[in-house]
């Protein structure tokens, strides 16, 4: 459990971390190999919620996916991969406007 809190929640509180590191499956194979018929963001829009200090998924990265996309993008500095414990307000902020935006 030592490397889950400092990789995927750094900014989650410790007694939150341990019940996300048991509860956490292993990732799906499938996942890999499982290939899409069409990209949904090359016709339609997309939004990005970057996770400043993530350390799972480097912000760059994100950013740079985000960018090719043309996704408009909503940072939360100092967030963790584990953003939507960390600032549950984020996320369903960011869903929101998404839809104020699409209607």
């Amino acid at each position: 459990m030592a490397p889950f809190p400092l990789v995927l929640a750094a900014d989650v509180p410790a007694d939150a971390t341990k019940v996300l590191a048991a509860a956490q499956r292993p990732r799906a194979a499938a996942a890999f190999e499982e290939t899409a018929a069409a990209a949904a963001w090359k016709t339609k829009p997309s939004w990005a919620l970057i996770a400043g200090a993530d350390q799972a998924i480097n912000p760059e990265v994100d950013r740079f996916g985000a960018r090719r996309a043309g996704a408009t993008v909503v940072a939360t500095e100092g967030a963790s991969h584990a953003v939507a414990v960390s600032q549950p307000k984020a996320v369903p902020d960011l869903i929101r406007e998404a839809v104020r935006a699409a209607s």
